[in-house]
């Protein structure tokens, strides 16, 4: 397996990635799991190889809208 540091991005405009969370009393925007911080860091470091790299993270996912969760409304 290779590691996100690995990733050829000479020919990439953008990376897509899912999910991040945000922490309903705090706001903060954390891993949804099993990814790390050290993961997006990861990701977002590949700017030092291609500076015009747009990554993307998307929050939320299917379970943000379950009823009864802290996230719904």
């Amino acid at each position: 397996m290779k590691k996100i540091n690995q990733i050829r991005v000479d020919s990439l405009t953008h990376i897509n990635v899912a999910f991040g969370y945000i922490k309903p009393k705090s706001f903060e925007v954390v891993s949804m799991g099993p990814a790390t911080e050290e993961d997006f860091q990861a990701l977002t470091n590949l700017k030092l190889k291609a500076p015009g790299l747009k990554v993307w993270l998307s929050l939320g996912g299917w379970a943000f809208s379950d009823n009864g969760t802290d996230t719904q409304p």
